[in-house]
């Protein structure tokens, strides 16, 4: 995948090995404000648990199951985003995002969605993409609103948050309706 440079200061690009230590500290300085809503952060204990992430990423990229990628603002992680569950006779795959919190409401994840998107779609020729969020996620719910995402559900307690169930809500994004 390109390098996506939205300014001298912030670029979207896929986790290389020697991003392990800057994206664990990212995780940690966030890891109370990101567990309310990803369950993959108590799993991020240690460098090498950030490591071991990257490696299974540029893996998922080669065997063409998933993209993560970094974003970079002055050359430092303050979030990520990727596409999972890439399913090749449907064309379809999830996104999913996150941000440092002192960089959150400065409209940056919905440009780097944007840009996401648009490579997902043009570049992947991919159908359809899903967001997937907890009703109380309300920063995810505005962001699959402004980039026009449909609900079309709710998977009732499909989701297991810090030993709670949760409903998950399923917004799609059509290629046509996207272009």
């Amino acid at each position: 995948m390109p390098l996506i440079k939205f300014s001298e200061d912030l670029v979207l690009r896929n986790y290389e090995v020697v991003d392990a230590e800057n994206l664990f500290a990212a995780i940690n300085n966030n890891r109370e404000h990101l567990r309310l809503w990803l369950q993959w952060v108590d799993a991020t204990q240690t460098v090498k648990d950030s490591e071991k992430f990257i490696l299974d990423s540029l893996y998922q990229l080669e065997m063409q199951e998933g993209i993560a990628m970094g974003i970079f603002f002055k050359g430092f992680i303050i979030g990520g985003i990727g596409m999972l569950n890439w399913n090749h006779h449907l064309r379809q795959a999830h996104i999913g995002y996150w941000l440092d919190k002192d960089y959150e409401g400065k409209g940056l994840m919905h440009q780097c969605a944007k840009h996401f998107i648009n490579y997902i779609f043009q570049e992947l020729d991919l159908n359809k993409i899903e967001i997937r969020f907890v009703p109380e996620n309300l920063r995810s719910a505005n962001l699959a609103n402004r980039l026009h995402a449909k609900v079309e559900g709710v998977l009732r307690e499909s989701y297991l948050q810090n030993a709670v169930f949760k409903d998950i809500i399923v917004a799609g994004i059509l290629k046509k309706d996207w272009l």
